[in-house]
């Protein structure tokens, strides 16, 4: 049956995050809060902004500006290469929310999303990446690809809205998505305690999503949220320090908000093992459903 959580387990959940979270940044001084949260914390200096506590450079002739409250990634030439970085950081999860963007896309317009961390105890290593490109006028392809740090398998979930209306095991294929074009409202990235991966997509609408990698039924499934787990990875991932951002045929790409936060030690140390996705077994995919449930993924 699909899994729904009902507004008021939710809001409790998160209830109890906070006060979690409060209890641990006292017991760890080394856990601060962001002050990055208030908006007089957004201003550029240099050429680099400092978004909701989040520093952010300019990659390749790309300028960064503050427009509005948000930042603003403009001359974005023909190279690929121009875009933002977010880094240095020392998060566990990552997540940045845009202004309108593919809904106004054109053919070839291309963004290239790419996770560095520290994997098996070496830094820089290329933990996820994510190449969305709209290949007709129409339509968006979307791929998330782990293999660098070579990940066993990766699972999808389609959300529409707090319904979950299909879950595929798709082996060792990397997902490769399509779908309307249409605008991307957040994309999360984040390493569970165990090493393994995970990115969620929020579609600005609900949309037909065809699984191109599938083994078995492509779809489409109608959904606006896509949850992606990359897992058993062999160079285990411990630490995201960088988020690089490239983009290509478009004028300028809007960041409304951002945040980068160490989520993964209150799941791990402040939650019991349960098997919220009631699929019959306790595994790393109920801590996706966890997830889900305390930070509204």
């Amino acid at each position: 049956m699909p899994h729904k959580v009902s507004i008021n387990t939710v809001y409790k959940l998160k209830e109890k995050l906070s006060l979690i979270i409060i209890f641990c940044i006292v017991c760890n001084p080394a856990i601060a809060v962001d002050p990055g949260t208030s908006k007089t914390a957004n201003a550029c200096n240099g050429g680099n902004c400092m978004f909701f506590g989040v520093p952010n450079s300019p990659l390749g002739d790309a300028t960064l500006s503050i427009e509005d409250e948000q930042l603003v990634i403009s001359n974005i030439g023909g190279s690929g290469q121009d875009g933002v970085i977010q880094s240095p950081l020392q998060s566990i999860f990552m997540r940045t929310s845009l202004a309108p963007n593919f809904s106004g896309s054109i053919l070839g317009t291309i963004a290239e999303i790419r996770q560095v961390g520290v994997a098996a105890g070496v830094p820089d290593t290329e933990l996820m990446l994510t190449t969305i490109v709209n290949f007709d006028g129409d339509n968006i392809r979307h791929a998330i690809d782990c293999s660098t740090v070579q990940v066993q398998k990766y699972v999808i979930h389609v959300y529409s809205g707090e319904l979950l209306v299909e879950t595929q095991d798709l082996g060792i294929n990397p997902p490769l998505l399509i779908y309307p074009k249409t605008d991307i409202g957040s994309i999360a990235c984040g390493i569970w305690p165990n090493g393994d991966l995970y990115t969620v997509i929020h579609l600005g609408s609900l949309q037909p999503i065809t699984f191109l990698t599938s083994p078995g039924d492509q779809g489409p499934f109608i959904g606006d949220r896509i949850l992606v787990s990359a897992l058993s990875p062999q160079q285990v991932p411990s630490l995201q320090t960088a988020i690089e951002n490239r983009f290509l045929n478009v004028p300028q790409i809007r960041f409304s908000s951002m945040e980068a936060q160490p989520f993964y030690f209150v799941l791990k140390n402040s939650f019991p093992s349960r098997d919220c996705n009631e699929d019959g077994v306790v595994n790393a995919l109920d801590m996706v459903c966890i997830a889900n449930d305390i930070l509204g993924l």
